[in-house]
């Protein structure tokens, strides 16, 4: 965070148990999670952001939301992890649901910043202009065709699929 100079990091697979608040070399991350220590998430902060914490939520061990004041502006910071395709399909529908909820309940006058790892493949084309920026990679699964209808029905964009990446970029291991 330090060398890139971010003021945000929305992490994913923590590793630690429950929902606590932890000072990390000048930062500080919330973080929310299970009694097993499996699919944490958290948000890291910079020490001036940290100052700013109006609310942090902790709803499941898969999503959190932190609301941050900037200047006059509420922003919304949400850090997610959606089950793999593996997982029992009402174990994704619990996430969608609260994932759902959350955005819901913010007030459209606020800012929202999603951090998510939505395991899912949304396709180099998603037809859902509204959300998709037509640079994604290889082909659209069951779980990116509902991920992109949650996030048109939300009127969230998907950010990363609304530039062109090097193919060296386009997936990660």
């Amino acid at each position: 965070m330090t060398q890139r100079k971010e003021k945000i990091l929305c992490v994913q697979e923590v590793r630690w148990r429950g929902g606590r608040v932890r000072e990390i070399g000048g930062y500080k991350l919330y973080h929310s999670g299970s009694r097993t220590g499996r699919n944490s998430v958290g948000i890291i902060l910079d020490e001036e952001l940290k100052q700013r914490v109006v609310e942090v939520q902790w709803p499941s061990d898969r999503l959190m939301p932190i609301k941050v004041l900037s200047g006059k502006s509420l922003i919304n910071i949400m850090s997610g992890y959606a089950p793999q395709i593996g997982c029992e399909d009402q174990e994704k529908e619990k996430f969608r649901e609260q994932f759902e909820q959350s955005v819901r309940e913010i007030p459209e006058e606020e800012e929202i910043i999603l951090g998510s790892d939505l395991n899912c493949h949304v396709g180099e084309t998603g037809g859902y202009k509204a959300c998709h920026g037509g640079f994604g990679y290889g082909l659209k699964n069951e779980e990116g065709e509902t991920m992109l209808e949650t996030l048109e029905s939300l009127e969230l964009v998907l950010v990363n699929t609304g530039f062109k990446k090097r193919d060296e970029h386009l997936t990660t291991y």
